[in-house]
């Protein structure tokens, strides 16, 4: 059930309290139904020299950023009346019922203590996640060709065939192939913007891993970056480019969390690339 102690200890974790409203942060009252809370959200006594839309935007980038951290554990919703006041409580039973989330498989490769420079695949099934693993394995040692000490460890993996690989971290070489096992990851398949008929088996490159900007985070997809913000009360995705004066395409606009802006524009970034990819064909 939804404490006001225990709302208050999750968002310390996180966020400032500010009782005084003396800098930005929140503040927590119980409600008056058992199970509700209050969340207060203050700019700051300084701030409220800013102008009224300014004070406002900033509320509404907090009541974002709040919703996004609370929403995991219990329902969120805005006041209908207090603009600053979220309003916590357990979630209904049928939320609790929900069934289990799909387990899914994420398989790449990197250079020890490297990002991964290639896309990261979102798999289906353990037995295609294994052979994921074992082409990419056998796709690397190409580049030792003419070392045969350095390509050794990866012929020594290889001939113990696939059927050796589970969810883990294989270490070779220079590299490291993992297999991950991740449940209900949201990685968004094309076929829902293109309204396909979609198994929900078949792979399709993970959510790529946000990098922090100022105002924002990029991300790279399909040989572009992109830059997810929120503007005055909603998250919007823009392609990023490097001339600031350059036009940039606004790609999602409106979406009620950072999360759901980046998997909304992910899944139309690789409809267009499947599309036209088609079109090559």
């Amino acid at each position: 059930m939804a404490h006001a102690s225990t709302v208050s200890r999750f968002l310390g974790k996180e966020f400032s309290r500010s009782p005084k409203e003396e800098f930005e942060g929140f503040t927590v009252v119980a409600g008056d139904d058992e199970g509700t809370v209050f969340v207060d959200l203050t700019i700051g006594s300084p701030n409220w020299k800013l102008p009224r839309e300014e004070q406002r935007a900033r509320i509404e980038t907090m009541a974002a950023q709040y919703t996004e951290y609370l929403s995991p554990r219990w329902d969120v919703r805005r006041h209908p009346q207090l603009h600053t006041v979220l309003v916590i409580s357990d979630r209904s039973e049928t939320e609790a019922a929900a069934p289990a989330a799909a387990t899914r498989y994420h398989v790449g490769s990197n250079k020890i203590g490297q990002a991964p420079e290639y896309r990261v695949e979102c798999i289906g099934g353990l037995d295609e996640a294994r052979e994921w693993l074992y082409a990419d394995v056998d796709a690397t040692v190409d580049e030792y060709e003419f070392d045969a000490e350095r390509a050794e460890p990866f012929a020594e993996f290889l001939a113990q065939g696939g059927g050796q690989v589970n969810v883990g971290v294989y270490r070779i070489g220079e590299y490291e192939f993992w297999i991950k096992e991740v449940a209900d990851c949201g990685c968004p398949c094309p076929c829902d913007v293109l309204g396909e008929q979609c198994d929900g088996t078949h792979h399709r490159e993970a959510l790529p891993e946000l990098q922090p900007r100022e105002f924002g985070h990029v991300f790279p997809r399909g040989g572009h970056t992109y830059f997810v913000y929120h503007l005055v009360d909603s998250w919007r995705v823009m392609e990023w480019l490097q001339d600031r004066d350059a036009e940039a395409e606004l790609i999602v606009i409106d979406k009620t969390s950072r999360d759901k802006a980046v998997r909304d524009a992910v899944a139309l970034i690789d409809a267009r690339h499947r599309d036209h990819a088609r079109h090559l064909d």
